[in-house]
């Protein structure tokens, strides 16, 4: 009898074991679809608007965007102006630097689009450039901007990653503040590239061709470029001052050196939208 109690014991106590094993089996699987859970709602919004993006059909996506005015800026008849809202002062700051003609709204808190566009508009902008340092950003040197043409409804997103302000940039210098810069696009091929092409390029007023005869008053040349790299998926910024000699004509001819005046950042197009006004 006391044979037959001791076996019922240890059968007893090997269940309660595989009982507790499964428990805490049952535990740490829970744990792990959670975190899996959790991070995939984190990346679901980006994989969205991706997905939205690439199964636009490309060759129309900027088509039901009117071009007129956008024209106008593009051309030099109307000269662009622009509202950048952030509450990260150092991108305000740095964003500045790089589009002329452009004013900062700080926003400590997330502001209301549709009253953002409706104060730039009235105020004149051509232009409204959301940062938004919280949404997707796990610092501001990686977050997502939307850039605004008010005159054309367009609205596109885009990863703003790998920003590096100009002090620390190396050896940079600050961009002469009396010249607009020339701005310099390439690698934009395709019809959804050109169409961003013609979005970068509205926020900068037309400058002529370095090559003009007498361009500055000085034998400095300070150009903005933005080189597309589709294979890598990004749009890559550099901000240059070069330093040239004239020829006998009054052309700007050989560059001397140049030097960079920041800041660094590059953008990868995430969705493209229409401005919609308040219902």
């Amino acid at each position: 009898m006391g044979g037959a109690e001791k076996i019922r014991r240890v059968s007893s106590s090997k269940k309660k074991g595989k009982r507790s094993q499964t428990k805490h089996e049952k535990l740490r699987h829970r744990k792990k679809m959670v975190m899996k859970n959790r991070a995939a709602e984190e990346e679901e919004p980006e994989k969205k608007i991706r997905l939205e993006l690439m199964n636009l059909d490309k060759e129309k996506i900027w088509g039901e965007f009117e071009s007129v005015e956008m024209n106008r800026i593009l051309s030099g008849e109307t000269k662009p102006k622009i509202l950048i809202t952030t509450c990260q002062p150092v991108v305000a700051r740095e964003l500045i630097a790089v589009f002329p003609n452009s004013e900062h709204l700080d926003t400590s808190t997330k502001p209301d689009v549709h009253e953002m566009i409706e104060f730039a508009k009235d105020k004149g902008f051509t232009a409204l450039i959301v940062t938004d340092t919280g949404r997707h950003a796990k610092s501001c040197r990686q977050a997502v901007i939307c850039i605004m043409s008010l005159v054309n409804g367009a609205a596109a997103y885009f990863e703003f990653k790998d920003f590096l302000p100009r002090n620390f940039v190396p050896y940079v210098v600050d961009p002469p503040s009396s010249l607009d810069p020339f701005i310099n696009t390439t690698g934009f091929t395709s019809p959804l590239d050109v169409g961003t092409e013609r979005l970068i390029r509205s926020l900068f007023p037309l400058v002529p061709s370095p090559s003009d005869p007498m361009v500055t008053s000085t034998n400095e040349r300070c150009t903005v470029s933005f080189v597309n790299f589709p294979k890598d998926d990004a749009i890559h910024f550099i901000n240059n001052i070069f330093y040239c000699s004239r020829g006998t004509d009054g052309k700007l001819s050989s560059v001397h050196t140049s030097q960079e005046c920041g800041p660094q950042f590059s953008l990868k197009l995430l969705a493209l939208e229409k401005i919609t006004p308040r219902d």
